[in-house]
Formats: C-alpha cells, sequence, structure tokens
C-alpha cells in the first residue's frame, strides 16, 4: 500500500473522478486492493485476539490509512466506473464497526 502511495495520489490529481483513466490506473487499484486486505485481516485478527490487538498501535495506523483510501475511493470516485457504493460501504462498516464494538469506551 505504502509503495503505490505517489501513483495513487497522482492518478487521482490526473482524474480525479475516474482515476482508471489516469497512467497510474494500476497503482491505483493495487493500493485499493492491498488496503481492502489490510482491512479484512485487521478484522479477523481482533475477532480472534482483541485483547493483544488492542495493544498493537502499528496495525492500527496501516488500518486507518487504508480507511481513509477506501472511504476516497467511495466518495469522490464514479461508483459505476469502479465498483458499488454498497461495497465501499460494507467494507468501511467492517473497519469501523468491530472494533468500536469492542471498546471499553
Amino acid at each position: 500500500m505504502y509503495i503505490h502511495r505517489s501513483f495513487f495520489a497522482q492518478a487521482i490529481i490526473e482524474h480525479p473522478v475516474n482515476p482508471l483513466k489516469s497512467a497510474y490506473a494500476p497503482s491505483f487499484l493495487a493500493t485499493y486492493r492491498a488496503s481492502s486486505t489490510i482491512l479484512k485481516s485487521v478484522r479477523e485478527q481482533f475477532n480472534l485476539w482483541p485483547t493483544s490487538c488492542s495493544r498493537l498501535w502499528q496495525m492500527w495506523t496501516f488500518a486507518f490509512s487504508a480507511a481513509v483510501r477506501i472511504l476516497y475511493c467511495a466518495l469522490y470516485t464514479r461508483t459505476d466506473v469502479f465498483i458499488s457504493f454498497r461495497l465501499f460501504l460494507e467494507r468501511l462498516l467492517l473497519a469501523v464497526h468491530d472494533p468500536l464494538s469492542h471498546s471499553r469506551l
């Protein structure tokens, strides 16, 4: 995800509505896929070991960065071109809902 960070941004700068038209579209897609994988992995790990995972700030840093990238895709790219808004929203809710349901706040 971090390897493609600058190219992800460049794809957005060149084509804000449809980054897939950019020359950097492969990096945009790679960043999206990596972000999705990170969120899924964090969710699975947290469900297995909530106490241990709550102490690992590095994992939450990666999850936050991934969630920001997914959120950008959901809010600013055309959903009919990239992927349905429902899938974006489901992934975003998985990233936010499960850890908060185990929170002690």
